[in-house]
């Protein structure tokens, strides 16, 4: 009726979101209107404030990875074989519903560190070797720290280094995948650091703010945060005002961080600011997959850069016939003796031959020494020539001796 009150109805929204340990939820809101555009947005951050909620029915597809005290979500069936916690923790995983190319059976390892975490995981050939791995180094921190001798003899495949990325087997809901990556909608939000946005990323020398070298990576996000800093004030130190520190995620697992101190030639470069790389690394890609041979860049003042694959030299063998070799071994002690040689594709040269010989038995040196043993016509060795005989065990397996030179 004109000029009654009208009623004030309101309306139920429905969202899902992720609590802070990655609990997939969902949510209802009441509204006002049902035009408020900001109601689930703003849910889903104060979702993200809390950790585990019992109070709220998780999706079905979602199960729970216990580690120590807590849990990890996951919408994949995982048998989690087993588990070690302290500061951080690390586990064995069967993923038993892993989809069509990736690999069913990892370690995984997460250890935080001020700003953030580190974290990398290892694919293995079966439980047995992910078993073995995970006892070997589960309490390596870092990517970097990862064992150089892994390797497909002991079931090793390949690791993959994480930084605050989350892998692809703890993926919730309907949650998408980038490679070895769940896509990471936490970091997605900065303005620069976009996901899939390429960056010229320069490293600097160890100690020294000199760049060493240049890379081109693919951003995966960017978060940033407040840090505290102290301001002296003749007598001693105030509060200032806090810095704010940018942490870049890229697409290896690595990070960059950015503060107010950092140099400007250190600071990641947008590729397309810079058309002459992203000309050249277009190329590059393309004769990496055997679609070119060669490649152009053009400069602005009309000159060129040709760039092109040359076959690497033919590796040349040692001939065949005697040497005098001398190994230094670790402990010292030399070994010393007559090797009687003939090349294969797979050890082409003395030395490939003596290191194959020692490698595979275990014995550590830190040098050899070869020489040839010329022969004369009448079949006796060239003079000044001094060797130890050898023995029945092996041609080069003589001990340290009192060398005789032979008349």
């Amino acid at each position: 009726m004109p000029g009654e009150r009208q009623k004030a109805y309101k309306a139920t929204k429905f969202g899902e979101g992720q609590t802070a340990d990655g609990q997939l939820v969902r949510f209802r809101v009441e509204v006002d209107s049902i035009g408020d555009t900001e109601a689930i947005p703003r849910a889903q951050e104060a979702l993200a404030l809390f950790s585990h909620l019992d109070t709220v029915q998780s999706l079905p597809t979602t199960r729970n990875i216990q580690h120590g005290g807590y849990g990890q979500y996951t919408r994949y069936d995982v048998d989690q074989l087993e588990y070690w916690g302290g500061g951080g923790f690390a586990e064995a995983l069967h993923i038993k519903d892993a989809p069509e190319g990736y690999h069913p059976i990892v370690t995984y390892s997460m250890f935080p560190r001020e700003g953030g975490r580190d974290a990398y995981f290892v694919e293995w050939k079966d439980e047995a070797s992910a078993l073995a791995g995970l006892r070997r180094f589960a309490n390596q921190a870092t990517f970097e720290q990862i064992p150089e001798d892994e390797d497909e003899s002991r079931g090793f495949i390949r690791a993959v280094n994480l930084g605050s990325l989350q892998p692809w087997f703890y993926a919730v809901g309907d949650a998408q995948l980038m490679g070895d990556y769940v896509f990471p909608e936490h970091l997605a939000g900065h303005p620069v650091f976009t996901p899939g946005r390429q960056f010229i990323v320069p490293t600097k020398e160890f100690w020294l703010d000199k760049v060493a070298h240049t890379t081109v990576k693919t951003s995966m996000g960017a978060y940033t945060r407040e840090v505290p800093t102290k301001k002296y004030n003749g007598w001693g130190y105030d509060d200032g005002d806090p810095q704010i520190h940018t942490t870049v995620q890229w697409n290896d697992g690595s990070l960059t961080e950015i503060t107010p101190e950092t140099p400007q030639q250190l600071l990641p470069i947008p590729i397309e600011t810079q058309p002459w790389v992203a000309e050249a690394y277009k190329g590059i890609q393309a004769a990496l997959a055997g679609k070119a041979l060669s490649f152009t860049v053009n400069f602005a003042d009309g000159s060129k850069f040709v760039g092109r694959f040359v076959e690497a030299p033919e590796k040349k063998s040692d001939p065949e016939g005697d040497y005098f070799v001398r190994v230094s071994m670790s402990d010292g002690s030399t070994r010393e003796g007559r090797v009687t040689f003939s090349p294969t594709a797979e050890l082409p040269s003395v030395q490939s031959y003596v290191h194959h010989h020692y490698s595979k038995n275990g014995h550590e040196y830190t040098r050899i020494s070869v020489d040839r043993m010329e022969t004369k016509r009448n079949g006796r060795k060239a003079a000044g020539i001094f060797f130890a005989p050898p023995t029945d065990a092996s041609p080069y397996e003589v001990n340290s001796t009192q060398n005789s030179e032979e008349e």
